[in-house]
């Protein structure tokens, strides 16, 4: 991945390590939505689901909001 690629994505608060695995095998990771932890319960609580399958991976790949 070129530097300006990670900046890119460092700058939108995706960890770059982490993208290409996300994207290449996004069905393993994710089911319905990919996006921030706090994004993707937001998502949970307004269609009433308890849990969505990606939680644990968004963690790993995009950071905590400022």
């Amino acid at each position: 991945m070129s530097n300006e690629s990670v900046r890119l994505l460092e700058r939108f608060g995706i960890q770059s390590e982490h993208w290409v695995e996300t994207v290449k095998n996004y069905r393993r990771h994710f089911f319905s939505m990919v996006g921030h932890v706090h994004r993707i319960a937001i998502y949970c609580a307004r269609v009433d689901r308890d849990k969505v399958k990606g939680s644990v991976w968004a963690k790993k790949v995009f950071r905590p909001a400022a």
